[in-house]
């Protein structure tokens, strides 16, 4: 808030000039298929009508993932994965037996590597804090939330709360196996939810278990630092501490 109150004028024209330059690019590419392929991409409920304004904001939304959050999370992943041997081996043997990885439905098999991209998203989330308004107001566990009121959501307090799960600071892919649904209920705001939710969460972990795979199987990756070797985890990704 303080920061929007200091720049919120130099901001709005900068991104008043990209919205400019995607409409522009839109213009000069008028083809119908650009457009289904966007929506498609766009979560709607029954009868509702994107207009070309909420397609074009979708564009940021994509490319910002895969120059951080996306390849955060594919590193982070692989940095547990050669930290940790023998979580490392019962991926590769998973991969082994799943097939080609040219095969778009051998990457969808690998529900183990799925489980460790999921567990190392719990543990150090890629977007680990959001900015929600309350329009109209709330109340939550008996706290009252005033109409307009901006809120503040870090997601680390709530994954790594011990009070819920006393092994929250522990990697325990195999809990992602086993509950499947139910744990990701549990943790669903990795890719958040409602109006805001990502509209790639699939292609994301789909292209994180394609490149994970690969590196795997050609045992390319060596870990530098013993920080992620050992539970319980440190709060913060040792970034300084880990190199392949």
């Amino acid at each position: 808030p303080v920061k929007r109150i200091l720049f919120a004028g130099r901001q709005r024209g900068r991104l008043d000039g990209f919205y400019a330059a995607i409409k522009q690019m839109w213009e000069k590419n008028e083809q119908p298929q650009n457009h289904n392929l966007m929506a498609k991409a766009c979560p709607l409920t029954q009868g509702e009508q994107f207009a070309r304004d909420d397609l074009s904001q979708q564009v940021p939304h994509w490319m910002f993932t895969f120059t951080g959050s996306g390849t955060e999370l594919l590193t982070k992943t692989l940095a547990m994965l050669a930290s940790r041997p023998e979580v490392g081996n019962i991926a590769r043997e998973e991969i082994a037996a799943a097939g080609t990885l040219e095969e778009p439905s051998a990457i969808a098999r690998l529900r183990f590597l799925e489980a460790c991209i999921m567990e190392t998203c719990r543990l150090f989330p890629p977007v680990y804090r959001t900015m929600h308004v309350a329009p109209q107001g709330d109340t939550f566990e008996g706290v009252a939330i005033r109409p307009g009121m901006e809120i503040w959501q870090y997601f680390p307090v709530r994954y790594r709360d011990t009070s819920i799960d006393p092994m929250a600071n522990h990697f325990e892919p195999q809990k992602w196996v086993d509950s499947g649904d139910e744990r990701r209920e549990a943790y669903s705001n990795f890719f958040l939810s409602g109006a805001r939710a990502c509209p790639g969460e699939d292609l994301i972990i789909f292209i994180c278990k394609a490149a994970i795979a690969i590196l795997l199987g050609q045992d390319r990756a060596r870990p530098g630092s013993g920080a992620l070797a050992r539970d319980p985890l440190p709060f913060m990704f040792p970034s300084g501490a880990v190199k392949f």
